[in-house]
């Protein structure tokens, strides 16, 4: 494989002009990214993404960080940080008074990068959208900010972490999941639902699980799903992934009772209908690993899902 070699200073140089997007590739492409900085770490970082905040926390770079979106609620530390509007609709003039040296965002929100752009502000995509992305990010991060060697723990760790659950989940027989990730709570009974579709980092997480999604056309990515619709998948275990600091204000027990009368749904009949709820089962960062041990529990609880050096999620 060709290797390709991105110094900090290009990259700098290329925001400066605009805004630099890595894209999505595999884990090896994305780690021969190495962002070496010739003018040193950036320390004056802006993150308008949970997840993006989580995994520099994670490799010990959360003193670099200056601005975070206002859905960071994770770790403590994050809380104390300047808070500059929402992931889908950031306040810019917030985002300039921190005078930032580098924006760290998403790739599910392009607007934002070409206004960064407009604003003469250095802004840097990273894609988590993907089990790949997500460890490559632990990479390019560790080396943008000057932590490369808790970068290349926290990457080698989720492959080995990964690795190991597809050995034990590979002769497992893998259930028909339906997987939601949002509804209307207010709603008793259940009406629609916005379940994960085919391609997307939770999609993965389900087959590594020992799951198959019970939607199978490629698009859109999380389809709203009626009860005609649920009907026709008939999945044999519905999981629905419900965060606290931003869901519902009702405990799992009440949302489960909102399934009940849908009886013509196989996993309602069979009992096998679950709520998990946690603010980290829908923050695509390091605590991922987390959220694939809580869907394989609900799958196969008769697996053991313990791994070395998982991290409390809470």
């Amino acid at each position: 494989m060709k290797k390709v070699i991105i110094g900090a200073s290009a990259i700098l140089a290329l925001a400066c002009c605009g805004a630099f997007y890595l894209p999505g590739g595999s884990v090896e492409q994305m780690a021969v990214m190495g962002l070496h900085p010739q003018t040193g770490a950036p320390q004056r970082l802006v993150v308008l993404a949970p997840s993006l905040v989580e995994t520099l926390f994670v490799i010990g770079a959360g003193s670099q960080i200056r601005g975070v979106s206002s859905l960071c609620h994770y770790p403590d530390a994050a809380k104390k940080l300047p808070a500059v509007g929402g992931f889908y609709d950031p306040n810019y003039e917030a985002i300039l008074s921190l005078h930032p040296d580098l924006v760290l965002l998403l790739p599910e929100v392009p607007d934002q990068r070409a206004q960064l752009q407009k604003l003469g502000i250095p802004s840097l995509t990273l894609e988590q959208h993907s089990l790949a992305g997500l460890v490559s990010s632990f990479l390019i991060l560790g080396n943008l900010c000057h932590r490369e060697a808790q970068g290349v723990f926290w990457a080698a760790q989720y492959r080995d972490w990964l690795a190991l659950i597809r050995q034990r989940t590979r002769v497992l027989p893998k259930v028909k999941t339906l997987l939601v990730l949002g509804r209307d709570y207010s709603r008793n009974p259940v009406s629609s639902v916005y379940a994960v579709g085919r391609g997307e980092i939770y999609d993965e997480l389900l087959i590594v699980a020992g799951g198959r999604n019970a939607v199978t056309a490629p698009d859109p990515k999380y389809p709203q799903l009626g009860v005609e619709g649920m009907l026709a998948l008939d999945p044999d275990v519905i999981i629905e992934l419900v965060p606290e600091s931003d869901g519902p204000a009702k405990p799992p027990a009440e949302l489960l009772k909102a399934w009940a009368p849908l009886t013509g749904l196989r996993a309602v009949r069979t009992h096998r209908v679950m709520v998990l709820t946690g603010d980290y089962l829908t923050i695509p960062g390091p605590r991922l690993i987390n959220t694939l041990q809580a869907l394989g529990k609900a799958l196969h609880p008769e697996m053991d899902w313990n791994l070395p050096g998982v991290p409390d999620a809470r």
